[in-house]
């Protein structure tokens, strides 16, 4: 399970939820996948790592280092850039990011995992985030973030009930390669869990 907070909490609030998830969790640890961006207050995330044994998993401010809407200055980075080190998961959306450099992993703090994520992209969008995810280089990947797209009313390559549709017009998945291998079948197996 994975909870997005969409940093609408106070600390005490964070505090008090990741402490009845551990406790209901009867052996201390949640069963969570990760916390996303809980606090209103992100200056406060390192502070709630030590108090939680929860995954907290970084998206808005990732998009705020690495968007196309950077913060500026040099004291808006000094406040953010510790942060990378306080999130086990990174949600990296391609679409607000732009495409994951692997230079970033000197950023990320040993074992964070990287979730390639959408953005209410179309089906063409989400191919590409699932071709990211299926080669990730040595950066551990959790299962994609691509179920967006349900609430579109159209679609270009997936029927409305989510499933890859061959009547429609699609990405010529022959034409992707990525040295020379096929991904097609390793995409749909990362987007299907098959």
């Amino acid at each position: 399970l994975r909870l997005d907070a969409n940093r609408a909490w106070s600390m005490e609030e964070a505090t008090a939820f990741t402490a009845k998830v551990a406790e209901d969790s009867g052996d201390g640890m949640a069963p969570l996948d990760f916390l996303e961006e809980p606090l209103k207050d992100r200056k406060k995330l390192p502070m709630l790592a030590r108090r939680t044994e929860i995954p907290l998993a970084l998206d808005e401010t990732l998009q705020e280092i690495y968007g196309p809407v950077q913060l500026s200055g040099d004291e808006a980075l000094k406040e953010v850039r510790p942060l990378l080190n306080v999130g086990a998961v990174w949600v990296w959306k391609p679409t607000l990011c732009g495409p994951f450099n692997p230079a970033y992993k000197a950023q990320m703090a040993p074992g964070t995992r990287l979730v390639p994520s959408a953005a209410y992209e179309s089906g063409v969008g989400i191919s590409g985030i699932i071709s990211m995810a299926a080669f990730p280089g040595d950066i551990p990947v959790s299962p994609v973030g691509v179920d967006t797209h349900r609430l579109l009313e159209h679609d270009t390559i997936f029927d409305p009930a989510g499933r890859f549709d061959t009547s429609r017009p699609r990405v010529a998945w022959e034409d992707i390669r990525q040295g020379g291998t096929l991904i097609a079948d390793r995409m749909m197996d990362l987007a299907y869990g098959r």
